[in-house]
């Protein structure tokens, strides 16, 4: 009776540890370890219509976040928890309202294509701040992971000066999944 006791008491602690272990563990290795690596290139992040200058304004722009689902070379979709627009001309800056924005991507590092839904940012120009919100799509620029990034951002609040709708374009923007 002794025996069986200790053996019931055994079996209950090693289930209880594998259970604390899987606790741990979390969502699957690939999908806890990678994130969405992206970066303008040389040809900057054009913003159109924010200034009514002859020439759009130029910033750079990054943004990363980890893999929620997939991963590897195939569908992924990642959460956008970082993205900063900086050192843009004609004294314009732009700042996050409200992250994280969801990254759909297929085939990101051969070739493939992507879209960022739920764009919300402030714009600032000399004449004040808009609010502007929208999303983009990135199709295969330069193989394998330079893509041509751009999309329309719809404006939420008045006082800036800017049209109603403005476009962005990274001609050059570098997308990649990062431990894959």
């Amino acid at each position: 009776m002794i025996v069986r006791t200790r053996l019931v008491k055994f079996g209950a602690a090693a289930g209880a540890a594998a259970a604390g272990l899987a606790i741990l563990a979390g969502p699957s290795a690939s999908a806890a370890t990678e994130t969405v690596q992206a970066y303008s290139g040389s040809f900057g992040f054009n913003i159109g219509g924010v200034t009514h200058q002859e020439f759009a304004t130029e910033c750079s722009n990054t943004f990363s976040g980890p893999v929620t689902s997939g991963g590897g070379s195939g569908s992924v979709v990642a959460s956008i928890d970082k993205f900063t627009v900086d050192h843009c001309d004609q004294g314009v800056s732009v700042t996050v309202n409200a992250l994280p924005w969801t990254f759909k991507g297929q085939n990101v590092n051969n070739g493939g294509f992507f879209t960022v839904e739920g764009i919300d940012v402030n714009i600032t120009t000399a004449n004040g701040t808009c609010r502007y919100t929208g999303s983009g799509t990135g199709g295969q620029q330069f193989p394998p992971t330079t893509y041509d990034f751009r999309g329309t951002l719809t404006r939420q609040s008045g006082g800036c000066g800017g049209d109603e709708q403005i476009s962005f374009d990274a001609p050059i923007e570098s997308v990649f999944i990062q431990g894959s």
